[in-house]
């Protein structure tokens, strides 16, 4: 007696070499689009350095947020750690206000 087997033939994908080319070079181009960002963002926090201490902390940065998110390596985006630093002060500080009104 013979049982019908319900499980499925593995299929078997063919992929052109013009299919393959064209992920590769989509790649590629994302990988560079994103160093070419990750690098012009780096000089714009770069150029925040040049700005006195007033300026940046009308920014709600402080110099040392911005060298803190230049010292991260090439792969980071600068621009990105300093948002998160701000956004740390900003809830740090709210946070503080709310406890002295109580």
């Amino acid at each position: 007696m013979t049982q019908a087997c319900d499980t499925q033939t593995a299929r078997s994908y063919r992929f052109s070499a013009s299919t393959v080319a064209a992920a590769a070079a989509s790649s590629f181009y994302l990988a560079l689009a994103g160093a070419w960002r990750r690098y012009r963002n780096r000089k714009a926090v770069s150029g925040l350095l040049e700005l006195d201490e007033h300026m940046l902390a009308d920014l709600g940065v402080t110099r040392s947020d911005v060298a803190a998110s230049l010292h991260g390596s090439d792969y980071m985006d600068p621009s990105v750690q300093l948002a998160r630093l701000r956004n740390e002060r900003r809830s740090s500080t709210l946070s503080a206000r709310r406890i002295r009104r109580r």
